[in-house]
């Protein structure tokens, strides 16, 4: 192997070494921009936005409570039902 035809392999090598630099940092940006992308769909999906519950006024409690009737009413409704399904039942004994 002569000279020059070890030089010209060494500068085929030295531009495939510069290459491999240029590939491996443009996939070591993408990796770092499709962490952020990650990270920022995380928040979106399991956020405290999306945690968010509205607070409740009286005024929507009282409309909630208000949805019952008396409760002695309702009381009396129950003890009604109960009486309806009451079966007496007689056993005899030999």
């Amino acid at each position: 192997m002569s000279l020059e035809e070890a030089i010209r392999k060494i500068q085929i090598l030295e531009d495939k070494r510069n290459e491999l630099e240029q590939k491996n940092q443009n996939l070591e940006l993408e990796n770092e921009n499709l962490k952020l992308e990650n990270n920022s769909l995380k928040r979106i999906i399991f956020g405290s936005k999306r945690e968010h519950t509205p607070k409740v006024t009286e005024e929507q409690i009282e409309e909630q409570c208000s949805l019952f009737d008396d409760p002695e009413e309702i009381e009396n409704d129950v003890q009604e039902q109960i009486n309806e399904k009451v079966e007496e039942i007689t056993v005899y004994k030999k």
